[in-house]
């Protein structure tokens, strides 16, 4: 339709003919594979890069202050011991998410909730694989296996040992000394 429209508008001019033949030759030109063509064609990408790029900025930062509010907050991000922040960013953003649709702030609302989500939806699996590794003897895996099972070898932030805040366990302690 557009292409219709640019050729009946290069009719109608009062150009004199030759020229409106080299505009018509130049748009043929174009709409056939031209700079046009080529750009639209990688249009798709650009849009979806820079959305990528946005939903990752919010990702990190709501990770990033659900980290630093975790560290600060004495129960951690349960509120009270029992109030998931974590859950409640992403409840909330999911909920602005739908509210602020037609705002321009939507999707942005709505990645900052499934961000806090997902810190949610971790804590709780670390939790659960956890307390079931636990009940069978084992210690979790990864970096926080050491704390939660009371190896020695863990360290805190002042330079504490497991063994520092509760004494040496009777048993390995009996055991040492055979």
């Amino acid at each position: 339709m557009a292409d219709q429209l640019v050729y009946s508008s290069i009719a109608g001019s009062n150009m004199q003919p030759e020229a409106k033949s080299a505009i018509s030759r130049w748009f043929d030109k174009i709409k056939g594979g031209g700079g046009m063509q080529r750009l639209s064609q990688y249009r798709g990408n650009l849009v979806e890069g820079g959305h990528a790029l946005r939903q990752s900025g919010e990702s990190v930062v709501v990770g990033g202050i659900l980290g630093a509010a975790h560290a600060a907050l004495d129960k951690g991000l349960d509120l009270g011991g029992k109030v998931p922040l974590d859950a409640v960013v992403g409840v909330v953003g999911m909920i602005g998410g739908v509210a602020m649709a037609n705002e321009g702030i939507g999707a942005d609302l709505r990645n900052a909730g499934a961000s806090g989500l997902s810190v949610f939806a971790f804590r709780k699996g670390f939790d659960l694989t956890a307390e079931v590794r636990a009940k069978k003897g084992l210690a979790p895996g990864g970096k926080f296996g050491a704390k939660i099972a009371g190896d020695s070898d863990y360290t805190d932030a002042d330079g504490y040992t497991a063994d520092d805040d509760m004494g040496e366990d009777p048993i390995i302690a009996a055991a040492k000394r055979l």
